[in-house]
Formats: structure tokens, sequence, C-alpha cells
């Protein structure tokens, strides 16, 4: 893959562009991951510490709101389930 065709979704995250997951921000990556993994809600701990083991994130999820993930309660839950 070369890395014109790539995508920066985060800091030190790339995915290809025009993926068959129509990744293109961290949030798209996140809701990919908490629907496929985790049936759509997690715990925030254990999701973080998945995300730290998968290097994705370095210390804590911080998402900006903008409509497919909730984070609420200590839970992080795909917004369509609520």
């Amino acid at each position: 893959m070369e890395i014109s065709t790539c995508l920066v979704i985060a800091r030190n995250a790339y995915v290809a562009a025009n993926n068959k997951y129509k990744i293109e921000t961290f949030e798209d990556l996140i809701y990919y991951i908490l629907k496929n993994k985790f049936s759509g809600a997690a715990n925030l701990l254990a999701f973080s510490e998945y995300l730290r083991n998968a290097r994705l994130i370095v210390k804590s999820i911080a998402l900006v709101q903008s409509g497919k993930v909730t984070i609420k309660a200590g839970e992080v839950v795909l917004t369509e389930l609520l």
C-alpha cells in the first residue's frame, strides 16, 4: 500500500483510502471495533485497555461526540443502541 493511498485517522494510525469498511476517521475505527469485537458496547476501562494493547491509544480514549459512539457512565456504546 502506497502512502499516497492512505488516510491518516489519528496520530500514527493509517487506513487505506476507499477501504471496504468505510473507515475514514478515528471514530469510524472505534465504531468498527466496538461493533465487531464487542457487540456494540463495552466497559470503558476494558475497551481502553484493548485499544492500548492494540497500540491505537496511549492512555485513554477521547472522542468528540459526533453521533456514532457515546461514552456514558463508564461505558462506551454505539449510539444507535441507546
